[in-house]
Parts: structure tokens; sequence; C-alpha cells
């Protein structure tokens, strides 16, 4: 059983995108934008803007908090 509060934000994002069975390229569809920055989200080389990470908790159906969590925090 995986602790999903253990899990970075990024963790997180990619979980989310295998339990929907989205490739990369769908959830960045999914999220409004293009798969290169979906990957670099995937992967922690960015962190997704306000305006973005709205349109990621839509597109998975959770809330902001659920992914992201304490890196809310001064974000």
């Amino acid at each position: 059983m995986i602790d999903i509060n253990s899990l970075s934000w990024n963790e997180r994002l990619r979980l989310l995108r295998a339990v929907k069975d989205w490739s990369q390229e769908k959830a960045a569809d999914m999220c409004g934008t293009q798969q290169k920055t979906y990957w670099d989200w995937e992967k922690g080389k960015r962190f997704p803007h306000k305006n973005n990470r709205k349109a990621i908790a839509n597109a998975f159906g959770v809330t902001e908090a659920d992914i992201f969590g304490e890196s809310l925090k001064g974000a």
C-alpha cells in the first residue's frame, strides 16, 4: 500500500496519471499544457504556476492540496 502523504507533489502527479491510465501527452492536453512542460512537472524540474495547478487539479478531479499539499506554502 502506498502512503500518498509520503510522496512528493511530482510523484503524486505521476501516480494520478497512472491511475487514469493517461500518457504524458494525454495528461498534458487535459491540463492545458505541452507534453514537455508536463514532463518537467513530473520530474520535479518545474513547479506549476497557480493557474496550472488549478488546471491540473481539475483534470484529475482532486484539489490542489491533494497534489501539492505542503508545496503550496510560499508558492
